[in-house]
């Protein structure tokens, strides 16, 4: 063997081990918590949850964030009907115009429909985490994350046209 093919092969070997090692400490490190995760350790402490009912909150709350996960993907397929998919803005034809002017209109009062369904699962979710805490710290926990969930702060400071009553 070459002196050329013995420094390649240590630089394979050498490569290899780098990748190897990289994986296994990439596999074995902990894992940062995710923000549902964070939000649940915030609730916990805040509001002074009891062992058992914080099990049964988590239940709860990854059952509402299933939910969750559909409405929002039903929100973005409404975004965009497919009639207006591929429509060029000079097309003068009426009745094509007027046809997807109703599919706008159609549209919206869906994505309006879905909004206050994902409102009041929201709502309801809330209220039953509320249920689950210590009777003052559930009615404290509805005082302080209620107004600020249904009339957030940014709707609010763009002024009385943008925000509309859920």
């Amino acid at each position: 063997m070459t002196l050329r093919w013995k420094m390649f092969l240590v630089f394979l070997a050498m490569a290899g081990l780098g990748i190897a090692s990289h994986e296994v400490v990439y596999r074995l490190r902990p894992k940062p918590p995710s923000m549902q995760e964070r939000g649940l350790a915030w609730l916990r402490e805040e509001y002074h949850i009891p062992e058992e009912s914080f099990r049964k909150i988590e239940a709860l709350h990854r059952d509402y964030f299933e939910q969750c996960d559909l409405m929002c993907a039903e929100m973005v397929s409404s975004a965009r009907p497919s009639g207006l998919r591929g429509t060029r803005a000079y097309q003068k034809d009426f009745i094509r115009e007027r046809r997807q002017q109703k599919e706008r209109d159609a549209s919206r009062e869906q994505q309006k429909a879905l909004c206050e369904r994902c409102m009041n699962t929201m709502v309801n979710h809330l209220e039953s985490v509320a249920a689950l805490m210590p009777p003052e710290e559930g009615r404290r926990f509805l005082k302080e994350i209620m107004p600020e969930l249904t009339h957030p702060r940014e709707l609010e400071e763009l002024g009385p046209a943008a925000a509309s009553p859920p």
